[in-house]
């Protein structure tokens, strides 16, 4: 019998080692897939529906198969382009100058970006993202990790009427002008509800967060962060501005403005939680309609009125001083008069009091009144022309 050569029996025992790996490398391929996917890589299925990035001055769009699909040097019309359907929008790192507004007209659909490295430079005076035209039903709609700056008379992030089950997350906005507005809950034909807000970061506005137009906004929540308003030359400031909400809750936020941090009005039902509030002249103040609403572990630094409560039934829990309050205010009274009425608000008239003149000249002073709806102070003289000054709050605790 004829053996064969080592010559062969060596290059069939190559060919039989390389098959065999071909084999393994095709079932690995085929039962272990690569663990780690590049949402900007634009490969499917672990790609958003487009990711938009720049180049220079040129933006490109492209789909989950990473296929270029847009393409130009206008931000606006390459983002805008891209959000005319259903999508998940990512945008990569970089700034994008806005001319126009970015619109979101359709439900489940959200734009995401890598922080404060993805900044929206919006140059007009409108807006710079606008969730619905007020009248379209949009739900389950989001916007997370971007960043916005805005200039004079233009408003960061608008959420019109007739949308619901919206989430904001970690969103930033720098001011640079007077006149702005951080985001706007604007309802003016239908009403809106049920979003949520984490986190945001506002900056230099002249309003913070704002609830406007005559429909309700109703069932929203915002946790945590931060609304820094601007300078003492920028009158009528307003941190946290509410009007025709309830149902809001508000918990854990950092409000630093010039008038007043909280600004209630033809509201009910809203509750705040852990606020931490600073203003120049106001608190919070809750106006004649505004009822129902409810102040828990907040504080206060102001240089004038802590809580003007024109209300009715509003219940608050403020830390003021080193005490729990329920009122407290920093009152000025001028004129030809021996007492001032102070409008409480509250559920039952007050039981613990506390009255401290900031000068001399007034001689005796006492709470003369205390009813259902007012506290009257009396002094013995009149202030005349020369404005006296009494610090007054309502205890909740020694």
């Amino acid at each position: 019998m004829k053996l064969p050569s080592k010559t062969g029996f060596y290059m069939k025992i190559a060919a039989l080692l390389f098959t065999a790996f071909l084999l393994g490398v095709i079932v690995a391929e085929a039962t272990s897939p690569a663990s780690t996917f590049y949402i900007s890589g634009g490969v499917y299925p672990g790609a958003p529906s487009y990711t938009v990035w720049k180049e220079g001055s040129n933006y490109f769009a492209k789909n989950a198969n990473g296929f270029i699909e847009y393409s130009g040097t206008n931000a606006s019309q390459t983002i805008n382009a891209i959000l005319t359907s259903h999508y998940s929008v990512f945008i990569m790192h970089g700034t994008y100058v806005l001319d126009t507004k970015i619109v979101l007209n359709y439900g489940n659909i959200g734009i995401s970006g890598e922080g404060n490295s993805t900044i929206l430079s919006y140059s007009g005076t409108d807006t710079a993202i606008e969730i619905g035209d007020g009248s379209t039903d949009i739900r389950n709609w989001w916007i997370k990790n971007i960043g916005i700056v805005i200039g004079l008379g233009a408003t960061g992030i608008r959420v019109n009427g007739d949308t619901y089950y919206g989430k904001l997350d970690e969103i930033t906005i720098q001011a640079t002008a007077s006149s702005s507005i951080g985001i706007d809950f604007k309802a003016t034909s239908n009403w809106e509800g049920y979003h949520q807000v984490y986190f945001p970061y506002i900056s230099e506005a002249l309003q913070g967060i704002r609830f406007s137009g005559a429909q309700a906004k109703t069932g929203i929540m915002i946790y945590g962060g931060v609304l820094k308003g601007r300078g003492s030359a920028i009158a009528n400031g307003i941190g946290l501005n509410i009007t025709n909400v309830n149902t809001l809750q508000v918990h854990g936020m950092g409000i630093s403005a010039y008038e007043t941090a909280v600004q209630v009005n033809t509201s009910y039902a809203n509750f705040f939680n852990g606020l931490r509030m600073e203003s120049v002249i106001y608190g919070s103040v809750l106006a004649s309609d505004a009822s129902q609403n409810r102040f828990f572990d907040c504080s206060i630094v102001t240089y004038t009125t802590a809580i003007v409560n024109d209300g009715a039934a509003n219940r608050y829990k403020y830390w003021y001083g080193d005490k729990y309050t329920e009122i407290a205010a920093n009152l000025s009274v001028t004129g030809a008069v021996n007492s001032f009425d102070i409008v409480h608000g509250l559920f039952l008239p007050p039981e613990v009091i506390h009255v401290t003149a900031e000068q001399s000249g007034q001689g005796d002073y006492w709470i003369s009144v205390v009813d259902a709806t007012k506290i009257t102070l009396s002094f013995t003289n009149q202030p005349g022309g020369s404005a006296w000054w009494f610090l007054v709050y309502i205890a909740i605790s020694e």
